[in-house]
């Protein structure tokens, strides 16, 4: 909630200096955040963190999402192009999901 309060008064306050504010809230991607987080997870659940407790958990945060993969970077990447570029010049202030469909 934090985030998004400081993106909505950040992007009134600077609005009128034609500055835009957006944030975005992404789901896993894949690379080494990722895996922390499952071992981090895995920890928690199971206590320990193994290979097959590792396994496990990825395959828990798989079946989380709705896709049912992790994101990849150039999918976020694409998302912050098109939040900069002049056909995003009207939104302002939004925290943007990037999690395929995670929050839906």
């Amino acid at each position: 909630f934090a985030v998004s309060g400081m993106t909505r008064a950040a992007s009134k306050s600077l609005a009128q200096h034609h500055i835009r504010v957006n944030a975005l809230a992404p789901y896993f991607f894949e690379g080494s955040m990722a895996d922390f987080s499952a071992e981090q997870f895995a920890g928690k659940i199971y206590g320990s963190v193994s290979e097959e407790t590792l396994k496990e958990t990825k395959a828990t945060m798989f079946r989380m999402n709705p896709m049912g993969r992790y994101g990849k970077v150039r999918e976020v990447a694409g998302v912050v192009l098109f939040l900069s570029s002049e056909e995003a010049s009207y939104i302002n202030g939004v925290v943007l999901p990037v999690d395929g469909g995670f929050v839906a």
